[in-house]
């Protein structure tokens, strides 16, 4: 039997601080997979119903998502998918690059059989979505950005680019455009993990630069 303070903990997420978390993470995800939009309004009460979450719980994790830059709250009843402007857009990816790189290169420092294995599986990923939703090819390259993090044992990099990629999620200057600028970036990718694979920080540094070519003509615009 439980005690009323118990009770009241287990009907409002209170005393498992791991819930808001979990939480936040399935909204960031749906974000950057494009199932929440950018401008979209996020109805709690859908929001509690679809995650099975108290309201505290809900709660807790749009202001955190509120604090990252990923959501506006306007009132306590107006919230939605924070909309980022293409100079934003820009801005975010120049940094995703120097963490990218940064990652590339010590990963092909401590690459090992298992890392490789998962590497080749997100960019066998990658070059599946190619020519699929632009949205999905996009929640496909931040999955293999953040598996590269990974194996780079770079702790803060990985939580940095979790929540660029939620923050740019599908705003259309972040999209590649086409199915043979995803396929071009595809490439370079694999070029990137075939670098890493052989344990060649160089060229896997080189490798993630063309990545960032790659990304510019539909992604970056002109500066």
């Amino acid at each position: 039997m439980t005690s009323g303070a118990e009770g009241r903990n287990q009907r409002t997420g209170r005393g498992h601080g791991l819930d808001t978390a979990v939480v936040a993470d399935t909204i960031r995800a749906r974000i950057v997979g494009a199932q929440l939009a950018p401008g979209e309004t996020l109805l709690q009460a859908t929001l509690c119903s679809n995650l099975k979450v108290s309201r505290h719980v809900l709660r807790g994790a749009l202001l955190s998502l509120h604090h990252a830059g990923l959501i506006e709250q306007k009132s306590e009843r107006r919230t939605r998918v924070r909309v980022v402007e293409d100079s934003e857009v820009r801005d975010i990816l120049e940094v995703m690059a120097v963490l990218e790189q940064v990652c590339a290169g010590r990963a092909a420092q401590r690459i090992a059989a298992d890392g490789a294995r998962r590497l080749r599986t997100r960019g066998k990923a990658l070059v599946e979505a190619a020519g699929a939703q632009p949205a999905s090819f996009v929640a496909a390259e931040c999955a293999l950005g953040l598996e590269l993090a990974r194996i780079a044992c770079h702790q803060v990099a990985m939580d940095l680019l979790q929540v660029l990629h939620a923050r740019i999620g599908a705003s259309a200057a972040a999209l590649p455009e086409g199915i043979e600028a995803q396929t071009v970036l595809a490439s370079a990718w694999m070029n990137v993990i075939e670098a890493v694979c052989r344990g060649d920080e160089p060229g896997a540094v080189e490798a993630m630069e063309r990545v960032q070519g790659a990304r510019s003509p539909g992604r970056m615009g002109d500066r």
